[in-house]
């Protein structure tokens, strides 16, 4: 991980990976920073110079992607969505529906309520990989889903508020 100070002319690593393979960073003033990596969340309060394990994940899942609507409210998806209203202090996880086996790889909250993610799963009644875009409106706890494919791969999501968003996937929706 690299921190430039000077608009990208250089950049000096201020954490060295020891193996682990980081997804998303996001911060949400100049000093608190969160960190997806493979089995928990990591956050820095002073810039990104130091960096403490701030959860674990259920089941060793990957955090894939990181979205915070303010300082205090935020979102990580891995298997299922985690949600911290205290500044990362405690993590609430929630699944999608009733399936326990979705693997997210992005998340998106335009507002405190509505957001989407983008993600898969694995069909435990004929084993097909089923690729979805999921929509919430009561800030992460429950879920719909919008689409459902076998056709997609859905990598990215970004919505910039309740109607306006963008999904990244192969082949084009």
């Amino acid at each position: 991980l690299s921190k430039t100070t000077n608009g990208g002319i250089t950049w000096n690593e201020i954490l060295n990976n020891g193996g682990h393979y980081y997804n998303d960073i996001h911060f949400v003033n100049e000093n608190t920073g969160f960190l997806a990596v493979y089995g928990m969340i990591k956050k820095s309060t002073d810039g990104g110079n130091t960096w403490t394990i701030n959860t674990l994940l259920e089941d060793n899942s990957v955090a894939q992607s990181i979205s915070f609507i303010n300082e205090n409210t935020g979102w990580v998806c891995a298997k299922g969505i985690y949600k911290t209203t205290n500044a990362g202090n405690t993590w609430l996880h929630y699944n999608i529906q009733n399936y326990e086996h979705f693997i997210l790889y992005s998340i998106s909250f335009p507002t405190l309520n509505t957001g989407y993610c983008s993600g898969y799963y694995l069909n435990p009644f004929n084993g097909e990989y089923r690729c979805i875009l999921a929509k919430s409106v009561n800030g992460g706890m429950n879920w719909e889903i919008l689409l459902e494919r076998t056709d997609n791969s859905f990598y990215d999501i970004q919505f910039f508020n309740e109607n306006t968003g963008y999904v990244n996937g192969l082949p084009p929706i």
